[in-house]
């Protein structure tokens, strides 16, 4: 759990003699962190198949800057932030507690729908409907970092140099 300037680091021995981690003393809510001026705070701190430790009291959300945001990723284990609610939006003095289920388990999802978009928009922009053909203008801002070779040489300048850096470094090694 890392709030800002906050962080309750990896457990230790003393934690594991307790039985699991964040349940030994050092694991107690920090009670500085509302000292803090917080923009964003994420989690989790986490054991499986036991409930989420509670790391941030309500109390001490309640001392942070308006307009902070904290996501509470352990929601869907009964929380780190106390005051988290599973699938909701919870504000408390003007800190937003934002507590999704399986957030994780969305990303790779968004990002993949992100990455085919903005590639189903580079082909439609270059795309003749008329003719069913790509028209590359190899001097198109939109592809001067985008394409890599083009008529039997290298376009993009980042790639020429690597490799006239790496013809360089083979000539060097067999003279």
């Amino acid at each position: 759990m890392v709030v800002d300037h906050l962080t309750v680091g990896p457990p230790t021995r003393q934690d594991h003699r307790h039985g699991t981690p964040f349940e030994g003393s050092q694991r107690r809510p920090h009670a500085g962190v509302g000292e803090h001026h917080v923009g964003l705070g994420k989690g989790p701190a986490q054991v499986f198949g036991r409930r989420a430790p509670v790391i941030v009291t309500t109390a001490m959300v309640a001392r942070m800057k308006p307009g902070s945001v904290i996501v509470d990723l352990a929601a869907e284990n009964g929380g780190n932030v106390e005051c988290s609610r599973l699938n909701e939006e919870v504000i408390v003095h003007g800190v937003q507690v934002l507590g999704p289920r399986n957030l994780a388990g969305h990303v790779p999802r968004t990002a993949s729908e992100m990455y085919s978009n903005n590639l189903g928009n580079l082909i439609e922009h270059f795309w003749d409907r008329e003719t069913k053909t790509f028209r590359l203008d190899p001097q198109s801002d939109i592809l001067t970092d985008c394409l890599l070779t083009h008529g039997g040489t290298i376009r993009n300048e980042k790639i020429r140099q690597l490799a006239d850096a790496r013809i360089a470094a083979e000539a060097g090694a067999t003279a």
